[in-house]
């Protein structure tokens, strides 16, 4: 293990490490125990056993992209502590010498009199380090030649300077640095969140440069997504080839978030049939551009994942690997749904948060893809980010816990089961089937007994059904967790019903026919206790909670809320919970909270 100590002049100001003057060994210590944790939530992850964090080298001077903020005077870098104010950061230790080099001349331009209005509307800039194609790994004589740069410049609109200054820094920049192969310039308007507006123009160079990345060569383009660690993306590139390499000859792999595919560059390379998905066109453009130029096939689709995944599983199509390397976001439920029907004898998971991936690994293992190996990987040394990479393979789904059962004097079998989220109701039929005393034609027989119960399908609650010849009665929160009921006939009582919600309401709500009692309060939202008389109007309550105001955070009517929560928390579905149900001959049945539903209250304070 290493006992390398980094440290760093602006570790006081600047935001950006947090692992300075942590010795190496325990930064993959707590990388690893990072992952560790985020699984822990999960019961039907229970025997996953990540292996040991991967470790980096070299652990300074690796980031091959900079998004640096800008400003005033010339400063760039990213914002300090606990504030918007940008910390100059010249001598950063993670920054490639190759950006380092460009950086200070961007910013000694900016404090030239003559480029005035072009430093005074420069919002960030996006740095992307190349490796000249063949150049190989970094180090040795002329390492310096064959690292070069490409360089966006973002711009605010509504500051637009003339184009003229705007041309004559670009070629004061590639006067200063020849190695600056490509200089674009990107305009974002004033109040934007993010930082890259949608439209870029090229200012001086080459529109596209390609980039060694391990034994490839990918295009660099502006705003295509890039690994920041240019030695443990081939190592990552690597291991896919060789684990995919066991399927056989010419395996077919679909590769989703794609980027510019380096990975399924590097597949194509390896002999898979490899069709790539990326949603930024430019990239996707770039990555058929890289496999033409390399002699390689590689079919390239620019589309959204979750659509073209979709549209790929109604056409019955079949891969014998998927390769995955999302947003922090991770995996959408409906994509999860997609991939599960497409069949992948191996599913490659490439992920940078582990909330994240621990979510989308339990609801994967309820459709059929079980954990077969991960482990953290570091892809950012001297942070506390953590990458993971998942295997999995085909599984049998894991049973449904059952809470409790009965038998009526009429010999029907109740039961109530632990119901987890995300699995649509003609999934839960079949999974209730699966238990060995009820038929397995059940699915076939009730599939159109499970009725909404109000508000949009999938995310608001309570499903409930009429009797049936063979029997079944339900209570279930869909897209939500809980107690699923069956049997015939049947007959329910009151419940108890969890819920995060925006704001802290009141214990009394109109339209509630129970009680309310707030569990835990933090800004701006709070975790709910609702004690309801009928246990079929959970539904109704979710609907009454938006009308006063307090939505369940999670809930897509209200777009804002969920996608603050999706992209800050991980939360990919209404934080709706029901904790007991009053069913007859039962008594009250509880249900634990789902393991999304568990880490996801930790990450928004509401743990109570």
């Amino acid at each position: 293990m290493s006992q390398e100590i980094v440290h760093c002049v602006h570790a006081e100001r600047c935001g950006g490490c947090d692992f300075l003057g942590v010795p190496y060994d325990e930064q993959l210590a707590r990388k690893g125990a990072r992952l560790l944790a985020a699984l822990g939530p999960y019961p039907v992850l229970g025997d996953v056993c990540p292996g040991a964090a991967r470790g980096a080298d070299p652990l300074v001077g690796y980031r091959t992209r900079l998004k640096w903020m800008a400003g005033p005077r010339g400063t760039l870098g990213l914002f300090g502590r606990g504030g918007h104010e940008v910390v100059d950061t010249p001598e950063c230790r993670v920054a490639s010498p190759a950006l380092a080099r460009v950086a200070d001349t961007l910013r000694a331009l900016a404090r030239e009199p003559r480029f005035a209005r072009v430093a005074a509307s420069l919002r960030a800039v996006d740095l992307r380090e190349t490796l000249a194609s063949g150049a190989g790994a970094p180090g040795g004589d002329g390492e310096e030649d064959a690292h070069g740069a490409v360089v966006t410049l973002v711009l605010v609109r509504e500051e637009r300077p003339p184009r003229r200054e705007l041309e004559s820094f670009a070629e004061a920049l590639r006067a200063a640095r020849p190695e600056a192969s490509g200089i674009f310039v990107n305009w974002a308007a004033k109040r934007a969140i993010q930082v890259l507006g949608p439209d870029t123009e090229t200012l001086a160079g080459a529109a596209s440069v390609l980039d060694q990345q391990g034994d490839v060569a990918v295009t660099a383009s502006p705003g295509a997504f890039v690994q920041a660690h240019r030695g443990q993306a081939a190592a990552v590139a690597r291991e896919m080839v060789s684990g995919i390499a066991t399927l056989g000859r010419r395996p077919r792999v679909l590769e989703l978030f794609a980027g510019a595919s380096p990975f399924g560059l590097a597949l194509a390379r390896a002999g898979c049939d490899v069709t790539s998905i990326e949603s930024f066109a430019p990239a996707a453009a770039g990555a058929a551009a890289a496999a033409a130029a390399q002699g390689l096939v590689l079919h390239a689709l620019a589309g959204d994942a979750e659509a073209q995944t979709e549209r790929l599983a109604r056409a019955g199509e079949r891969f014998d690997a998927i390769v995955v390397d999302p947003p922090r976001r991770g995996l959408s439920p409906r994509l999860r749904r997609a991939i599960a029907s497409l069949a992948p004898r191996k599913l490659v998971y490439l992920a940078c948060d582990p909330d994240t991936l621990a979510r989308d690994l339990a609801d994967l293992a309820w459709r059929g893809l079980r954990v077969a190996a991960v482990d953290p990987w570091d892809f950012v040394p001297l942070t506390e980010h953590v990458e993971a990479l998942a295997w999995l393979a085909p599984g049998a789904p894991p049973p449904l816990t059952v809470l409790a059962r009965t038998r009526s004097p009429e010999g029907a079998t109740t039961r109530v089961v632990d119901a987890p989220p995300h699995l649509a109701p003609g999934e839960l039929l079949a999974a209730i089937a699966a238990l060995d005393a009820l038929p397995a034609a059940l699915p076939d027989a009730l599939a159109d007994a499970l009725p909404d119960a109000g508000g949009p399908a999938g995310t608001e609650g309570v499903r409930a059904t009429r009797e049936r010849p063979r029997g079944l009665v339900s209570t279930l929160p869909a897209g939500g967790s809980g107690a699923l009921v069956a049997g015939a006939p049947l007959g329910l009582g009151g419940a108890v019903l969890l819920a995060a919600v925006r704001g802290s309401p009141r214990t009394t709500l109109r339209g509630i026919d129970g009680q309310l009692e707030v569990l835990a309060a933090g800004p701006a939202r709070a975790l709910v206790a609702l004690t309801l008389a009928d246990a079929r109007a959970i539904g109704a309550v979710v609907d009454a909670l938006g009308r006063a105001g307090h939505p369940v955070l999670g809930d897509p009517r209200d777009a804002p809320t969920a996608r603050h929560v999706l992209e800050k928390h991980g939360v990919d579905r209404p934080l709706v919970h029901v904790a007991a149900i009053d069913v007859e001959g039962l008594g009250r049945v509880t249900a634990p909270r789902a393991g999304d539903l568990a880490a996801a209250l930790t990450r928004l304070g509401l743990d109570a």
